[in-house]
């Protein structure tokens, strides 16, 4: 399996919608900033982290509903996880509202919001994206 930068980031975004993830702010985003997995030339599987100074926001983690229970979501996080330490990141942080145990299961412990950089704390995700019941949770990198 690959995981690689989208070539067409209208692909992801159709996804995310599907996976009734938020897209609003995703506009202009960097493809670069995403990892996806694909099959037969279609995107099944995304993920996205934006660099704030320091520390990254993991966010738009999705995967088709006909992928799922396959372990995508696993290899699209260490995916993620890669990128952050590639661009020298010391963290990673994100909001959700329902897929906290999925992600302290792999390491991303609940943090709050207060102690989250002022930096990320800024980003469209967290100002006005999610709602301010999702649960925030970070988990420190080692380069």
């Amino acid at each position: 399996m690959t995981v690689k930068a989208p070539d067409r980031l209208g692909e992801v975004l159709a996804l995310l919608t599907a996976s009734g993830l938020p897209t609003d702010d995703l506009a202009g985003a960097d493809p670069s900033d995403f990892r996806v997995v694909e099959r037969a030339g279609r995107v099944v599987g995304c993920v996205a982290v934006e660099a704030y100074g320091g520390a990254g926001l993991l966010r738009s983690l999705a995967v088709a509903e006909g992928a799922r229970g396959e372990g995508l979501g696993g290899v699209l996080v260490e995916a993620a996880e890669a990128l952050a330490c590639e661009r020298r990141l010391g963290a990673l942080y994100l909001l959700t509202t329902t897929a906290a145990p999925f992600f302290e299961a792999r390491g991303y412990a609940p943090v709050d919001r207060a102690e989250v950089p002022e930096a990320v704390r800024r980003s469209a995700e967290f100002c006005s994206v999610c709602p301010a019941s999702a649960a925030c949770l970070g988990k420190r990198l080692s380069p």
